[in-house]
């Protein structure tokens, strides 16, 4: 996970722009840059390489720490032989492996082109490996393996414009070297030529939050996000920015909408809990543990004991599973008559669940569960949907999301801002019941059953659309 509010406004920018050139949609590109150099300073070695290290005689011992400096000092093409020598004395030392495969990166990018660029990237992807399989661990090191292991080519440009290539090569020299202003330039000028290229805006902003200067980033990043609103890495990277320079309120809008434009990968979730926290602010997911569901499509899965728990409601779930038998036995296939296979959707479970609040009965329910109160709240808000998508989607109700977001951006911002931050205790039939619905305090102990919890959704779906 890479921090948020970390010490190093440097060690922060470097890791901020490493993965803008990973979320980039046209070019996988990762620029060893000065910035980014000092993650190698950052005391992530681990492992074997580790222990690698330490065995260094005083002399390599040395080398290497010249070599590093001079990663520091954004000067690869110097570090690069010293890290040549050190690779061979010291085969085992993971993290020369991956100091050798960022000077070799770099020096592909930057100063090579043709067959030799090509010599040189596989060169890099067999360091990277090496270093990975000697057990050093960087989140650079995971981006860069996933570029260098990317086809066809990590070596493709940011457009099929020959200039605009340029321009933004230039713009990666300037920053690389420090030259904020001539980055600016460099990234501005290719926006001239291609308006619509995402990344040159992206990386302008990139170069002015390096100037410290809020009205330059802020001007960039907005570019940026007019030319790609459903991209999330400058909503994220101007939250980022707005906080550090204590815009606080402006910063959490932006990380709320990083999470509209993508809420399943764990960046965004990543950021608003990092701005939760540093301002003091609850952030919690309602939890509602729904009921299996058979392979079989034509059997309801029935936990024991659950006809009997009128007192509670819990009876009421027999009804999500009637409703999805139903939909898995023939109403996807009439509601989607152009897919040729069957597929969980949004659709299914908002029916589903609707079916199971209401089929509550209130008259019984003196004791009524947490997690079905929650429900009912969300289904009289209107905001049913939005819970499903956000934090209770799988691969296939996860594909719905791009259309909704279409016609709902606003009330996928007011749920978040109502039952993501400062979530609302959901109201209990009985306050003293012994299943308990009041709002736990972050730091409390959340009982599996328990309707608001501090776990952030599991983000490992992933979504061509998105």
């Amino acid at each position: 996970m890479l921090p948020l509010f970390c010490a190093s406004r440097r060690q922060r920018l470097a890791r901020r722009y490493c993965l803008t050139h990973l979320c980039a949609a046209s070019c996988a590109v990762l620029l060893l840059s000065l910035s980014a150099a000092t993650s190698l300073l950052a005391g992530q070695t681990q492992g074997a390489s580790s222990s690698a290290s330490s065995q260094l005689s005083p002399e390599l011992a040395e080398k290497k720490q010249q070599a590093v400096q001079l990663l520091k000092s954004a000067q690869a093409a110097n570090a690069l032989p010293l890290f040549e020598e050190l690779s061979k004395a010291a085969p085992a030392d993971g993290e020369i492996q991956f100091g050798l495969a960022m000077c070799l990166f770099a020096k592909a990018r930057n100063d090579a082109a043709g067959n030799d660029a090509k010599a040189l990237m596989e060169r890099a992807r067999q360091a990277a490996h090496s270093s990975r399989d000697l057990g050093f661990k960087s989140d650079l090191l995971t981006m860069l393996l996933n570029v260098l292991d990317a086809a066809p080519d990590p070596l493709v440009g940011f457009s099929q414009d020959a200039q605009v290539n340029q321009k933004m090569k230039e713009g990666e020299a300037a920053f690389t070297r420090g030259d904020n202003d001539a980055a600016i330039a460099a990234y501005s000028a290719a926006l001239q030529i291609d308006p619509k290229l995402y990344q040159a805006a992206l990386f302008a902003g990139d170069a002015c939050f390096r100037k410290k200067d809020l009205a330059c980033f802020s001007e960039w990043y907005r570019k940026a996000i007019l030319i790609d609103p459903n991209t999330e890495t400058a909503h994220r990277y101007w939250a980022d920015a707005l906080a550090a320079a204590g815009k606080m309120d402006e910063a959490r809008d932006e990380y709320i909408e990083a999470i509209i434009a993508n809420p399943y990968i764990k960046q965004t979730w990543t950021g608003l809990a990092h701005w939760a926290k540093k301002n003091n602010v609850a952030i919690g997911v309602i939890q509602v543990n729904r009921p299996a569901v058979s392979d079989d499509p034509t059997k309801i899965v029935i936990e024991s004991g659950t006809l009997q728990q009128t007192e509670t409601g819990r009876e009421a779930w027999v009804s999500y599973g009637i409703v999805r038998v139903a939909w898995r036995s023939g109403l996807y296939a009439k509601s989607h008559p152009k897919d040729s296979t069957y597929r969980h959707s949004l659709e299914e479970e908002v029916a589903a669940l609707s079916a199971v609040v209401e089929a509550i009965d209130m008259k019984k329910a003196t004791r009524l569960d947490p997690q079905l109160a929650a429900l009912q709240q969300l289904k009289q808000q209107g905001m049913l949907a939005c819970w499903i998508l956000l934090n209770g989607a799988d691969q296939g109700i996860a594909q719905d999301y791009v259309a909704y977001r279409e016609t709902h951006r606003d009330l996928l911002k007011r749920y978040l801002a109502t039952y993501v931050l400062h979530p609302p205790a959901v109201p209990a039939v009985t306050p003293n019941s012994d299943r308990g619905a009041r709002l736990r305090a972050p730091h409390e102990h959340f009982a599996c059953h328990a309707v608001i919890s501090t776990r952030l959704p599991s983000v490992s779906i992933t979504t061509a659309s998105l």
